[in-house]
C-alpha cells in the first residue's frame, strides 16, 4: 500500500489517511461528556446535588453517522431528551416515587424498566446464514454460505462488539445493516435493501477500558452511575472468505447520565463513535456510491487544512439542483435549520460551504440563580464557498460571534460553571443563503402560499 501524501493523525482520531486504506496514527478517544437531566432557568434553580460530569448532547444515531452530528446541533445546544428526563429527576426528587407512581407500577418496576431501557438495543438477526452471531468475532472464519460482495451494489454488514472482558454482543443502531441502509436510501440516491438481505462483511468492534470514567452523582442519596471510557478498535472480516479487510481505530461517542439507577451503583459503558465506523466501511458497504460519509472523508480525512486549501472533489455525480455541504467542526453551535440550500444528497451537491472559528480570548458570560454561569468563546466565525468539483474558492466573509443569554440552561447543581460553543449571528447565516445562485421563490403574499 503506498503511503497518502497531505495526511494527518489530527483528524477522524488517526484516520487522516483512511481514504488510502490504512491506518496513521494512534486512536484519541474524544473528552467524556455526559449530559445531566436537571433543567434550570434565571428564575427557577433545583436544590444542590453532589458532584457534576460534564456536559454533552445526545445525538441522533442516523445524523452522527451521515451529517457530522447534525440531529445534535440543531437543538441549539438543548436536547429535548434531558429536558424530559430533568423533569422525572426533579419529580422523584420533589414529590417522592410512592406519590408519582401511586397509580401504577411499583418503584422498584418503574425504575427497573427505565434501566433497561437505557440499555443499548439489541439487534435482532433476519440471517439465513446459521453459523452467524456474536461469537464470530471471538473466532473469525469463511462462511461457506454467506454472499460474496457485490462491487456494483449494496453489501450489509453484522456488526458486534465487546467492552473489557465481555462476551461479544450485538451493535446497537450499527453502520451499513438493512435498518440504516434503508433509513438512508433517498439520501444516498440507492434502492431499499430486503429486510432478509444477508450481510457480506461483519465488524468487530472491541473496547479496552481506559481509565477515563465518569461517575454520574445526580441520584437521590449515594446512588451513582459509573460510565467506563475506553479504547475502541475495529476490525472488519469479509464472510465469503474470512479475510480481514479493514482495521483500524474508533473513537467513543457521546453518553447522557440516566435518568433513574437501579440500586446504589450501577454501571454503561462509552460506546464507539458510529460516524467512525461508517468511515472505515463506506467503501465496502457502497463501493459504487458516493455519499456524504465518503465527502467528509475524502475533504476532511484526507486533510486537515481541506477548506482553508480547497481541492477538486469527484463525487461522480453531476448536480441536478443547487444545495451546499455544511462543513465545520463539533465546537460551533451551529443551526443548519437556518441555511434554505443545506444538501446530504450527492445528487444535488453544487457547493461546499466550510466554517470555521477563531477566537480572541475573551469570553461572554451569562449569570443565573444559585451563582450559576454560562461561558461562550468570543471570536470570529469564517465562511467560505467552495465549488468542490473544481476546488475553486467562489466567496469568503468574517462575522462576529454573538453574545446572549440562554433563557434554559442545563445545570445540576449550585455554584455551576458551564462552558458552551461559540454562536454565530444571523449575518453569518443571511450571507450563506445569498450565496445560493438559484434561491428559494418567496410567494409575494409572504404567507407561504401561491400569490394570486
Amino acid at each position: 500500500m503506498e503511503p497518502c501524501g497531505n495526511c494527518s493523525a489530527d483528524v477522524f482520531a488517526g484516520q487522516g489517511c483512511i481514504q488510502c486504506g490504512h491506518i496513521n496514527g494512534v486512536a484519541a478517544p474524544a473528552e467524556p461528556e455526559v449530559a445531566q437531566p436537571l433543567a434550570a432557568t434565571p428564575a427557577t434553580q433545583p436544590a444542590p446535588v453532589a458532584e457534576d460530569a460534564p456536559v454533552a448532547n445526545k445525538p441522533n444515531p442516523f445524523a452522527d453517522l451521515m451529517s457530522d452530528t447534525k440531529g445534535a446541533k440543531k437543538a441549539g445546544g438543548v436536547n429535548p431528551v434531558m429536558i424530559v428526563a430533568g423533569l422525572v429527576v426533579l419529580l422523584v426528587a420533589g414529590f417522592g416515587v410512592t406519590q408519582l407512581l401511586s397509580s401504577g407500577p411499583t418503584p422498584e418496576e418503574e425504575a427497573a424498566a427505565i434501566a433497561e431501557a437505557a440499555q443499548p438495543i439489541a439487534v435482532e438477526r433476519t440471517s439465513a446464514i446459521v453459523d452467524l452471531g456474536p461469537q464470530f468475532c471471538a473466532n473469525p472464519g469463511a462462511i461457506a454460505d454467506a454472499p460474496a460482495p457485490d462491487q456494483a451494489g449494496i453489501n450489509v454488514f453484522a456488526s458486534y462488539y465487546k467492552f473489557g472482558t465481555t462476551e461479544w454482543r450485538d451493535l446497537a443502531n450499527p453502520a451499513y445493516d438493512v435498518s440504516y441502509l434503508n433509513a438512508t436510501a433517498e439520501i444516498n440516491d440507492v434502492d431499499t435493501v430486503p429486510a432478509d438481505t444477508d450481510p457480506a462483511y461483519v465488524s468487530c468492534v472491541e473496547g479496552i477500558p481506559d481509565g477515563n470514567d465518569v461517575t454520574c452523582r445526580i441520584y437521590e442519596g449515594a446512588a451513582r452511575h459509573i460510565i467506563s471510557g475506553a479504547d475502541y478498535s475495529v476490525k472488519v472480516y469479509q464472510l465469503s472468505t474470512g479475510e480481514e479487510v479493514v482495521s483500524g481505530p474508533v473513537r467513543t461517542g457521546q453518553a447522557d447520565c440516566p435518568a433513574v439507577v437501579v440500586g446504589q451503583v450501577s454501571y454503561s459503558e462509552y460506546l464507539p463513535r458510529q460516524h467512525d465506523l461508517a468511515m472505515w466501511t463506506a467503501d465496502l458497504a457502497l463501493p459504487a456510491q458516493f455519499t456524504s460519509v465518503h465527502l467528509d472523508r475524502q475533504a476532511m480525512g484526507g486533510s486537515p487544512e481541506w477548506c482553508q486549501s480547497p481541492s477538486a472533489i469527484d463525487t461522480g455525480v453531476t448536480a441536478t439542483a443547487t444545495g451546499v455541504k455544511l462543513m465545520l467542526p463539533d465546537e460551533i453551535a451551529f443551526n443548519f435549520d437556518e441555511v434554505n440550500w443545506e444538501t446530504q444528497k450527492m445528487s444535488e451537491l453544487s457547493h461546499i460551504a466550510c466554517v470555521r472559528f477563531a477566537p480572541t480570548g475573551d469570553t461572554h458570560e451569562c449569570d443565573y440563580d444559585g451563582n450559576n454561569k454560562l461561558k461562550r468563546p468570543q471570536g470570529f466565525f469564517e465562511a467560505t464557498i467552495v465549488n468542490p468539483l473544481t476546488g475553486e474558492e467562489l466567496a469568503r466573509q468574517s462575522f462576529d460571534s454573538v453574545g446572549g443569554c440562554t433563557a434554559l440552561v442545563i445545570f445540576n447543581r449550585q455554584g455551576q460553571t458551564k462552558n458552551e460553543p461559540a454562536q454565530p449571528s444571523n449575518e453569518l447565516y443571511d450571507w450563506l443563503n445569498e450565496q445560493n445562485p438559484f434561491p428559494p421563490a418567496v410567494p409575494e403574499d409572504g404567507l407561504g402560499g401561491i400569490a394570486e
